[in-house]
C-alpha cells in the first residue's frame, strides 16, 4: 500500500511488536488527545471519551517506512460541564488538526473526529447502534467515570431498524469519495477504495444485523453471528442476499481488518460493482420492510413512500442546521429553494437520493464508466436535491457525474455528519 504523507518522527519503537501496537498506538492517541483537550478547555472539562473502533480494539493501522497509518478515525467525545456554551465547529476542527499534527509529530498519521457534547447529553441518547456501542466498548479516557452509565439500556432487539437503514446509506454515500476510481471502468483500485468496499461490507452485515434483533458491538461478534444465521437460514428464508457467500465475505473483511498490516498486504477480493449491488438488495430489502411496500416496487416510490414517514418536524430541524451552518450570507440565495424542499424532504434524504441514483446507475453499467454525456440521468435535477447545489450554468465541466459526486460529498460531510436529522 503505497501513501504519500508528509514527513514525520519515527513511529513508536515498542509498537514494532505487531502483537502490542494496537494497544501502544491506541495509548498514543489517547494520551495526545487527553493533553490537549485538558490545555484547552481546563476546569470546563468534565470527562474525554473514547469511541468508535480504537475503542472496541478494532482498529485499523498501517505500516508504511517508518510511520503508522490510521486507516479510520479516532473518535472522541469532549464532554464539558453544564450550563456551558459548547465549542463552535471552527474551534472543534483546530482542536482535531493541533491533536492530528501532535501524532504526526511522534510518527502516527490518523484523522481525528472530535465532537463536545453537554453532560446530559448521553441520557438522552436514542435506541441507535451508536448509543449500543458507546454503552458497552466506550472508554472514559479522563474525567467523570459516570458519564457512559446514563446511556439508557439498550438490547439488540430495541436498535432502531431506521437507524439501521441510514448506517447503510451513509456507508453508500461515502464511496462517491472515490468517485473517480468508481467511473473509469478500470478493474484495478486504490487502498483508500479498498477499505471503503471493507467498511461497506462490514457494515451491510451490522445493518442486517441490526435489522434482524442479532445485533452484537464488535466487528468479531458480528462476523461469528453473521456465519451461524448463515448455516441456519441457508435455503429457508427470504434474505436480501445469498447468505452464505455473503457470510463468507463478511468474515474474509472481518479477518482482514482486525489483522495488523505492512505495506503491499493482499486485501480481500472485493469488486465495487458487486459490493454495490448487494448494498442495493439489502437498502430495498430495508426500506420495503420500514414502509411497508409492496416487492414490486420501483427505488423512485421506494424513496418518496421513505420520504413520506418522515416527520416534518424533523424535515425542519434538518434545514434549519443548513441554514446555521451555512450563515445568512451564503445561505440567502437559497433559502427559497430550501423552504420549497422542506415540504417534501429534510436534506439528508436529498443527499441520499442524489448519491444513490449515481451510484446504482453507474453500477450497473458493463463498462462501469459514468460520464455527464452517458449518464442517462438527470445531473441538474440531482444537483437541485441537494443542500448547496454548487452548480455553476453554462460551465459542463462543473455539471457532469464527477462533479455530481464531489457536491454530495461535500454536502454529506458539511451537514450529516455527527447529527440524526
Amino acid at each position: 500500500m503505497n501513501i504519500a504523507i508528509p514527513p514525520v518522527a519515527e513511529a513508536p519503537a515498542e509498537a514494532a511488536n505487531s502483537s502490542s501496537r494496537p494497544a501502544v498506538l491506541r495509548s498514543v492517541i489517547c494520551d495526545s488527545a487527553r493533553r490537549i483537550c485538558i490545555n484547552v478547555f481546563g476546569d470546563r472539562l468534565k470527562a474525554v471519551v473514547l469511541a468508535g473502533s480504537l475503542a472496541r480494539d478494532e482498529a485499523t493501522f498501517a505500516r508504511s517506512a517508518r510511520k503508522y497509518i490510521g486507516l479510520g478515525d479516532a473518535e472522541f467525545m469532549v464532554v464539558l460541564m453544564k450550563g456551558l456554551t459548547l465549542p463552535k465547529a471552527a474551534s472543534l476542527r483546530a482542536l482535531r488538526e493541533q491533536i492530528e499534527e501532535d501524532l504526526l509529530r511522534q510518527g502516527i498519521l490518523c484523522k481525528i473526529e472530535l465532537s463536545a457534547v453537554p453532560p446530559d447529553y448521553f441520557r438522552r441518547l436514542p435506541p441507535h447502534i451508536f448509543s449500543y456501542e458507546l454503552k458497552h466498548c466506550g472508554r472514559v479516557i479522563w474525567g467523570d467515570e459516570d458519564v457512559l452509565r446514563a446511556i439508557p439500556g439498550i438490547s439488540a432487539t430495541d436498535l432502531s431498524r431506521e437507524d439501521a437503514a441510514r448506517l447503510l446509506c451513509n456507508r453508500l454515500v461515502e464511496l462517491l469519495e472515490c468517485a473517480p476510481e468508481l467511473f473509469n471502468g478500470r478493474d484495478s483500485i486504490s487502498a483508500k477504495l479498498h477499505y471503503k468496499l471493507v467498511k461497506l461490507y462490514l457494515d451491510m452485515a451490522t445493518s442486517f444485523l441490526a435489522y434482524l434483533g442479532c445485533y452484537a458491538p464488535t466487528y468479531r461478534e458480528r462476523a461469528q453471528i453473521l456465519t451461524r444465521l448463515a448455516i441456519q437460514r441457508a435455503g429457508t428464508a427470504r434474505d436480501p442476499v445469498e447468505i452464505v457467500p455473503f457470510a463468507k465475505l463478511v468474515a474474509d473483511c472481518t479477518h482482514w481488518k482486525l489483522a495488523q498490516h505492512e505495506e503491499c498486504e493482499a486485501w480481500p477480493d472485493v469488486s465495487w460493482r458487486e459490493a454495490v449491488q448487494c448494498a442495493h438488495s439489502l437498502w430495498r430489502w430495508e426500506l420495503i420492510d420500514l414502509t411497508g411496500s409492496p416487492e414490486s416496487i420501483t427505488d423512485d416510490e421506494l424513496f418518496r413512500a421513505w420520504k413520506r414517514s418522515q416527520s416534518r418536524k424533523a424535515n425542519l430541524r434538518g434545514w434549519a442546521r443548513v441554514f446555521r451552518l451555512c450563515g445568512w450570507r451564503r445561505g440567502c440565495r437559497q433559502w427559497m429553494r430550501w423552504l420549497r424542499l422542506s415540504w417534501e424532504t429534510g436534506p439528508r434524504f436529498g443527499v441520499y437520493v442524489a448519491a444513490f441514483e449515481l451510484l446504482f446507475h453507474a453500477s450497473s453499467l458493463p463498462s462501469g464508466t459514468l460520464n455527464h454525456t452517458e449518464a442517462g440521468l438527470d445531473i441538474c435535477d440531482l444537483r437541485r436535491l441537494l443542500p448547496v447545489a454548487g452548480q455553476r450554468e453554462g460551465k459542463s465541466e462543473s455539471n457532469g457525474a464527477h462533479a455530481l459526486a464531489a457536491a454530495i460529498v461535500s454536502n454529506y460531510q458539511e451537514f450529516l455528519t455527527g447529527t440524526r436529522t
